[in-house]
């Protein structure tokens, strides 16, 4: 049985393309870390009425909001502001 002979590899024979690669499938994102349950403010947190009155019920909620927004608060004054900022955070 007779040998084929292999192809030409004459430079002038063109090349065959290289095979495209396999398209592949989205990679997923991975989750971004959870963000924390919002903590409710403790029961002996300072003007605890007035925060939540005026709207505020979580420790967040305090810890971002500006002083002149807590000042607005009607009966929170200056001393009672002091005590917020001051109170322990949890954890």
């Amino acid at each position: 049985m007779p040998l084929k002979a292999p192809q030409s590899l004459h430079p002038s024979d063109p090349t065959p393309e290289p095979e495209a690669p396999a398209a592949r499938a989205p990679q997923a994102t991975p989750d971004p870390e959870p963000t924390p349950e919002p903590e409710p403010l403790p029961e002996n947190f300072p003007a605890l009425d007035l925060l939540q009155t005026a709207g505020f019920t979580t420790r967040q909620q305090v810890q971002q909001a500006d002083d002149a927004t807590l000042l607005a608060i009607e009966g929170l004054g200056k001393a009672t502001l002091a005590k917020i900022r001051s109170y322990p955070t949890g954890g």
